[in-house]
Formats: C-alpha cells, sequence, structure tokens
C-alpha cells in the first residue's frame, strides 16, 4: 500500500474529512490532497504533524514516519522498497554488526551495494 493510500485509510478511520486533517495538523488542503494521491512526499517535519492528527498512539505514529522515510528513500535514490524499508529500520535502530549481517543475509550483491549507499546518503543528511 502506498503512502498515500496509507493516510487516506488512516484519516478515514480517524472520521475526518481532508479539511479536518487540514485543520487537526495545521498543513495546507491542497498538500494533504497531493499527499494521499502520492504526488508528494511530505517533508519529515510536516508529516508528523499530520500523524500526530491521525493518532495519539506512538507506535502507530513511528510507523507512518517510517513509511514516509522508506518512500522518499525508495523515490530518491531509485531503490526497492524492501531495500529502502531494510535501510530505514537498520538507520533507526543503531544495530550491532550482528544485526546488520542478519539483515542483509538475504539481499543479492547488488542490492546490498544499494543499501550500502543509500544508508551513507541518509547517515550524511542526518549530519547535516
Amino acid at each position: 500500500m502506498s503512502l498515500g493510500e496509507t493516510l487516506r485509510n488512516k484519516r478515514r478511520e480517524a472520521d475526518l474529512s481532508l479539511e479536518g486533517l487540514s485543520r487537526e495538523s495545521e498543513v495546507s488542503f491542497g498538500y494533504l490532497s497531493r499527499v494521499e494521491r502520492d504526488r508528494q512526499i511530505p517533508a519529515r517535519d510536516r508529516f508528523l504533524e499530520i500523524a500526530k492528527a491521525l493518532t495519539t498512539d506512538l507506535d502507530e505514529q513511528q510507523q507512518l514516519v517510517d513509511q514516509r522515510d522508506v518512500t522518499e528513500l525508495a523515490e530518491r535514490f531509485n531503490l526497492e522498497i524492501g531495500v529502502a524499508q531494510t535501510a530505514v529500520k537498520l538507520n533507526r535502530s543503531e544495530p550491532d554488526a550482528d544485526g546488520i549481517r542478519a539483515a542483509l543475509e538475504n539481499l543479492d550483491p547488488q542490492k546490498r551495494q544499494m543499501l550500502y549507499e543509500s544508508l551513507l546518503a541518509v547517515l550524511e543528511q542526518g549530519a547535516e
């Protein structure tokens, strides 16, 4: 399920219209509409406001933010979703060498290289 579809479903579960979510999150109606139609990947800080307006459950908020990060990483570096998911998981959990090795076991060498390059990019962004 795409990020936009996930947000639309969460919004409907919360019984919110786009206008209502716009008021609750203080994010414009047009911006939310583009995000729900997968026309735009929201900035992380804006997305967090959207997630907070949709749910008070911190785990759900983190899952939404993780999905946003995966979507951005996959699109930005032309990665398969599975590779981007592994990169986000590794970046968030800061695993030890054994954890990294276990996460990489099922990736072929080309995907490992893609993951390595995307992780470097994520780490460089975090250092900025």
